[in-house]
Order: structure tokens, then sequence, then C-alpha cells
């Protein structure tokens, strides 16, 4: 059984149209996925001045917020010695232990 408000939409999407950074024009941004529509519907309500939601429906939801708020750059490379790495793994390793170890708080 889908787990979608309509059975046909069994792809999501998120597009943004992007102006010129220094033309003025906010970036207007569509999207029918239920996480990305969650946290344009969060950013709204936190920068109410700054992104607005121009139409929502049951599918997905339209908004604009400023150009800069976004990018388009490859990730970057951490570029790290086998010390470094061994001592991130450590520190990985001491804080899962120390998550695992917490108390369990039962209702």
């Amino acid at each position: 059984m889908s787990t979608y408000k309509h059975p046909w939409l069994c792809e999501q999407e998120t597009t943004f149209n992007l102006a010129p950074a220094k033309s003025g024009f906010p970036c207007e941004i569509y999207t029918c996925v239920p996480s990305e529509i969650k946290m344009v519907k969060k950013y709204a309500a936190e920068y109410p001045d700054q992104v607005k939601i121009t139409k929502e429906d049951d599918i997905g939801i339209f908004a604009e917020a400023p150009r800069n708020w976004f990018n388009f750059k490859p990730p970057r490379k951490r570029h790290m010695t086998e010390e470094q790495k061994q001592e991130l793994r450590d520190r990985l390793a001491a804080q899962r232990e120390k998550r695992s170890n917490k108390p369990q708080i039962s209702d």
C-alpha cells in the first residue's frame, strides 16, 4: 500500500527556479517531498519576512525565498592524515558508547 495521499504520486520532486543572484528576484521553490514541505513551512514560520508560501495544495507547495540562501557547489573534500582519521574514529566510537550507556526512560 502506498504511503502517498495519491496513488499516482510515486515520484517526488523539488524544483528551484533561480534568477541571477544580483537581480533581486527571489528563488521560486516547488516541492512535493513531505520532508521538504515540512522544512519550507518551518522556514516560513521562522522567517515570515523572507520565506513566503505562494500556493499549497494536497500534492505540493510553492514558495519564495531569498536567492542568497541557495548554492550549487560540490561537496568539500577533507584532506586528513591517518592520525586525524583515527582520532575522528575514536571520538565517534566514544560518542556511540556514551549514547548506548544512557539509561532508558520508560513511561
